[in-house]
């Protein structure tokens, strides 16, 4: 049986194997979290392709999707000048009212991100002013 006293630590390798130890953890949780981003985002948005109006709803996705509320904020602010633009556009033409009603809900989604995200009141749009 071996004895305290006889036990021999070559604390330097030790030390070596923790630091090591601590990179691979920490690349493991980065490409854990860029992976989980990426499933995320997926799931939250559609390809490019896919967009009836992409103008306007690839800045509105962008915004939906975006997680840091420093990027969203500015992402948001995006999406809306986009839809707005969008909208001038549409004034006066005829048969677009399958886009209305797309901008209208993205309206709305742009309204509940402000509010949600960013912490802006919301219109209480049931008065008539």
């Amino acid at each position: 049986m071996q004895h305290v006293a006889d036990f021999h630590c070559d604390c330097e390798k030790t030390g070596e194997l923790a630091v090591e130890m601590l990179h691979a953890n920490r690349l493991l949780m980065e490409k854990y979290n860029a992976f989980r981003y990426s499933v995320n985002v997926a799931h939250r948005t559609r390809p490019y392709s896919e967009f009836l109006y992409p103008a306007w709803q690839i800045p509105y996705e962008a915004a939906r999707a975006e997680d840091a509320p420093q990027k969203q904020r500015q992402k948001i602010i995006d999406a809306e000048t986009a839809v707005v633009k969008r909208l001038q556009e549409l004034v006066g033409t005829p048969d677009n009212s399958d886009e209305l009603v797309a901008l209208r809900t993205a309206i709305t989604g742009l309204r509940d991100l402000f509010a949600e995200k960013l912490h802006y009141p919301r219109p209480d749009l049931s008065k008539d002013s």
